[in-house]
């Protein structure tokens, strides 16, 4: 450019410093040569085509005149003039820095941009991408012009382009709704500021949305009551739905299914004041199951699909309804003595499958039969057993036999 013109410096001194911007930095490499007659812009550089150099410096001129017409007096020197005028040349062509990198951000549209080594313009929060090559996933960028944030106000540049907007949104991190005042340049977001959440309508449908994606992540956890009542029920429902030719009178309405997609289409009901997944996974559940199910149904779901067998040592086993068709119980064998038949549920309609196990708890053997077990298996099981745990009770007539807790000898008992 002009050498009066330019107020930041001689625009001829090709040791001038460089600039925020990869075209004006070429811009004056052909000044010099220009000014010089030099076949290089600057000393190192491969010869220049002296024609393509010349039509260069008019489309060079032409770029002035355009950026003394943006900035006219609010200009420090040409080249904030010149980087102004490429901002309102190529407003889509905006990149916001990634934070923590000195060359890579995002570009309005969406795509990844990355700096190429050859670009002079390094750490600036905003750029242009001049001259771009988009073959890759990741477009790199060969000419940058650095954008100052304040140009992005004013509404000579702006021309509609910067919007403000209050949204929330699911923060996947976090697993809760939060709200964001965003800022952006067409579709680039700029900034964005944190809010309190107002609208608690569209929070609990987000919220509810979401945890529908993962239920195992808000679910209550199987060995809590609503966790239980829950596995409990939709064994019921799925065994009510198989076996049709045999209702259950006991209950006083047939179970729906309780899958996910009809439990969680109710969820809104249970997230309501709540906004992440902590506070949904500590909701009272079971509450919420006992109004969709209704208390009488829930009262004959724990006769029918009790939660636990109590034996006659006064020990509790819980039953595990998540295990198939035939929910099971782990209880070791010396509990069961005096036990002739395995322990139904459903109104007896429905056989227990039972893990024994050994006094170290280790599974010894599975059945729904436990008259067979005790006439075909216990007494090979019994030698093994007995010679490992001789301080335990292995009595020979395992059905006139008093049950044991302890699993150790009593003398009445003792073999």
């Amino acid at each position: 450019f002009r050498a009066g013109n330019n107020r930041g410096g001689g625009p001829r001194d090709h040791q001038r410093r460089r600039s925020r911007c990869d075209l004006f930095d070429r811009v004056l490499a052909l000044q010099h040569y220009h000014a010089t007659g030099n076949e290089t812009g600057v000393p190192g550089l491969p010869p220049l085509h002296p024609g393509a150099a010349r039509g260069l410096l008019r489309t060079a001129e032409q770029l002035y005149r355009l950026a003394s017409e943006v900035a006219g007096d609010r200009a420090a020197d040409v080249e904030a003039a010149f980087r102004e005028s490429l901002l309102l040349a190529y407003p889509d062509r905006l990149c916001r820095l990634r934070a923590g990198s000195t060359d890579r951000g995002g570009m309005v549209g969406g795509r990844g941009v990355r700096l190429d080594k050859s670009s002079q313009v390094r750490q600036e929060p905003l750029f242009l991408a001049l001259d771009v090559d988009d073959a890759a996933s990741e477009v790199r960028v060969r000419l940058a012009s650095a954008v100052e944030p304040d140009w992005l106000r004013r509404s000579d540049l702006v021309a509609g382009r910067l919007s403000s907007c209050d949204e929330i949104f699911f923060n996947p991190t976090r697993k809760q709704v939060e709200a964001r005042r965003r800022v952006r340049w067409l579709d680039l977001l700029l900034d964005e500021t944190p809010l309190a959440v107002e609208d608690t309508a569209a929070a609990v449908a987000l919220l509810a949305t979401e945890a529908a994606k993962q239920p195992a992540a808000v679910l209550p956890a199987a060995d809590t009551a609503a966790g239980s009542l829950l596995t409990r029920a939709r064994w019921l429902a799925e065994r009510q739905d198989r076996e049709s030719a045999t209702p259950l009178p006991e209950l006083p309405m047939p179970l729906p299914l309780l899958d996910d997609a009809s439990l969680f289409a109710r969820l809104p009901e249970l997230c309501q004041g709540m906004l992440s997944f902590d506070e949904l996974r500590q909701a009272d559940w079971f509450g919420f199951l006992t109004v969709l199910l209704g208390y009488d149904t829930v009262r004959a779901i724990d006769r029918l699909a009790p939660a636990s067998l109590e034996l006659a040592t006064g020990s509790r086993h819980t039953i595990d309804y998540s295990s198939g068709e035939q929910p099971r119980v782990s209880i070791r064998i010396q509990e069961l003595f005096g036990t002739t038949e395995t322990p139904r549920i459903v109104g007896g309609r429905h056989p227990l499958l039972l893990q024994l196990l050994g006094p170290n708890h280790r599974p010894q053997q599975l059945t729904s039969d436990l008259a067979s077990f005790w006439a075909t298996t216990y007494p090979e099981v019994k030698k093994e057993l007995k010679r490992r745990y001789p301080k335990h009770a292995w009595p020979d007539d395992p059905l006139a036999a008093t049950p044991i807790r302890s699993g150790l000898k009593r003398h009445s008992n003792s073999p």
